[in-house]
């Protein structure tokens, strides 16, 4: 029925968002330790981060929603082709948005703050992070097109495990061998970069599956 398809499409998805405020919910405890210096800084530096996501949460929707109107109406040749042009556009946009974070970080975290410490604390996460954010593309863009094929189920359990799982893991070592904010933030790329080797790996194996013509 409609209802089962509905909830069989929406709860892992639910699921999967829940997991991730937790996940960030245990970030932010880890680094609020290192003081307010610190804490203030990964603040500004989370409203920086929210104009990246909107934009990859606008790239994710469009791509499964393109999706899942031609593979509904059997046309695997554009699902493929308007994937990889997606995923193109999202890339150049990506590298678009992290030279304009980092080449304007300062003034950027001046208009949080005017505390010296803070906007340098802020810019060095920043340089940290900002440029991993092209990894994520890959998990944005071939996560959406596999959900927009109705393969909801494996997408969201590697990024639960990818994303969600291995950040606890990894926090919950790196603070015993190095409990630096660094160590701590580094979660994030090695995390990245594992889930989307999985879905790049996923995806083309379900490729190699999926009949060729249209």
């Amino acid at each position: 029925s409609l209802l089962k398809l509905q909830l069989k499409l929406g709860i892992p998805t639910g699921f999967e968002s829940v997991l991730f405020a937790i996940t960030n919910i245990a970030i932010q405890a880890s680094i609020n330790t290192f003081g307010t210096d610190t804490a203030a800084a990964w603040s500004a530096f989370g409203k920086l981060d929210a104009i990246f996501w909107m934009v990859r949460t606008a790239f994710g929707i469009s791509i499964t929603t393109f999706v899942g109107q031609n593979y509904g109406a059997g046309k695997m040749d554009r699902v493929r082709r308007s994937t990889w042009v997606c995923l193109c556009m999202d890339l150049v946009v990506s590298f678009i948005l992290v030279a304009v974070l980092i080449g304007a970080r300062g003034l950027l975290f001046r208009l949080f703050t005017a505390d010296a410490s803070v906007v340098q604390i802020g810019s060095d996460m920043l340089l940290f992070i900002t440029p991993w954010y092209i990894v994520y593309v890959f998990i944005e863009i071939l996560g959406g097109s596999l959900r927009g094929r109705g393969n909801v189920i494996v997408p969201v359990v590697i990024t639960l495990l990818g994303v969600c799982v291995l950040r606890i893991i990894w926090l919950a070592g790196v603070l015993r061998i190095s409990p630096t904010i660094h160590a701590i933030i580094f979660s994030y790329p090695v995390t990245w970069v594992i889930t989307a080797l999985a879905f790049i790996g996923y995806y083309l194996w379900k490729e190699r599956r999926q009949p060729k013509v249209s």
